[in-house]
């Protein structure tokens, strides 16, 4: 057998290896194959991309073979993996430096729309904007247009959000978003006082079981004192001439998670209606310091403060630069406040009943937020994941 006879057969037996390997998602396969390959690039870039798969335990090696690649030929698309890799890990700094890298080279519509997300997640609206432009520029994604209508919105540009999320509502390219922009525009007209546009919308979502479209006409209906139809969206049972204000009140604070820090069955009911039904200060200190000075939540304050004072210096801060802006029960404020919390958060959440300064709960997070609908819970997720992290150093 001459050798340029047997280098052929080996690198086709190898390649079906690789082939079996990936099919079967096999790491350890894949390993072995690249140390004895570890000149064949696409080999190498397959293997990263099998492990950025698998799970946060093999991001490090991950990265390390990427990081290789970004001296070879291979680079653009080895700064595309390390931007996508960062985001995972929840480093945006970082990723938006990956993809800023590689668009300062080559043109890319999936780094583009990704460094829309960061700047849009770091609160650089203008940049989104920019970059999810420039997407559309060169295809009429409804997705990267839903994500425009957004940031539209949150620059107050109200005319364009509402003709972005009108298109996208109206398109029949993606089945997908169009109940997510018409949620949205719904929202919008709610918070511009367009209810009757917001409450036609959320009930014909609610009719086709689109998710939190009925809690959002609850909390429509509720806001603008229609009581008895609130009720009734939640128990349509409800007899004619019944006592229904304590029944509005828990029914509500279950189907709305009015105390969103808690899981609502830990909710002692002597405490839920102490706070709705009249109102007790030294109730909502002590809820706060079991759980969040004395408790085991992710969100604890720093024990170097005096929480009675800051319960009531909070007060004085409740301004209206400072509230979240969005169509939810309670009133909810985020305030920048350095060192509020035991590992370093710098931003304080307080919860306050609706259209009052009547606090129920407050508690430190390390960023702002102001998304109160799914995207709460991946934020969460994200929180405790990095306060383990911290706990750990």
């Amino acid at each position: 057998m001459n050798r340029d006879h047997y280098i052929k057969r080996y690198k086709k037996e190898n390649n079906l290896k690789r082939i079996v390997a990936l099919k079967n998602q096999d790491i350890d396969s894949m390993r072995q194959l690249q140390k004895s390959s570890p000149n064949n690039l696409s080999l190498k870039f397959e293997f990263a991309k099998l492990l950025l798969s698998k799970g946060e335990e093999h991001y490090e090696e991950a990265s390390n073979l990427l990081c290789e690649l970004l001296e070879t030929k291979n680079k653009r698309y080895a700064m595309l993996e390390l931007g996508k890799l960062e985001i995972k890990k929840g480093n945006l700094k970082e990723a938006k430096d990956y993809f800023e890298l590689l668009l300062s080279k080559w043109e890319d519509a999936y780094a583009r729309l990704e460094l829309g997300k960061i700047e849009y997640d770091l609160k650089n609206f203008e940049k989104a904007k920019y970059h999810f432009e420039q997407v559309l520029k060169e295809k009429n994604d409804p997705l990267v247009l839903f994500q425009l209508a957004r940031t539209e919105k949150k620059l107050d540009n109200i005319s364009k959000a509402r003709i972005h999320f009108d298109a996208v509502s109206k398109t029949v390219l993606d089945a997908n978003i169009k109940p997510s922009a018409l949620l949205e525009l719904g929202k919008l007209e709610a918070e511009e006082g367009n209810l009757d546009k917001a409450r036609k919308i959320f009930k014909d979502l609610a009719n086709q079981n689109v998710p939190y479209a009925n809690k959002a006409l609850i909390m429509l209906e509720y806001r603008n004192g229609n009581y008895l139809e609130a009720i009734k969206l939640i128990n349509e049972e409800l007899k004619n001439g019944e006592t229904v204000d304590e029944k509005i009140i828990l029914a509500l604070s279950k189907e709305l998670n009015i105390f969103f820090d808690i899981d609502y069955n830990e909710i002692p009911l002597t405490y839920l209606n102490k706070q709705i039904l009249d109102y007790d200060e030294y109730t909502a200190l002590s809820h706060i310091i079991d759980r969040h000075v004395n408790g085991v939540n992710s969100f604890n304050f720093n024990k170097k403060l005096d929480i009675y004072e800051l319960f009531y210096e909070t007060k004085s801060m409740l301004a209206r630069e400072n509230k979240i802006k969005n169509l939810v029960f309670n009133d909810v404020y985020v305030i920048p406040y350095q060192s509020i919390g035991e590992v370093g958060e710098e931003y304080l959440r307080v919860v306050t009943l609706p259209d009052s300064k009547n606090i129920i709960t407050m508690y430190p997070m390390f960023t702002e937020y102001d998304e109160e609908t799914e995207d709460m819970l991946d934020f969460k997720k994200k929180l405790i994941k990095r306060f383990q992290k911290i706990s750990k150093k």
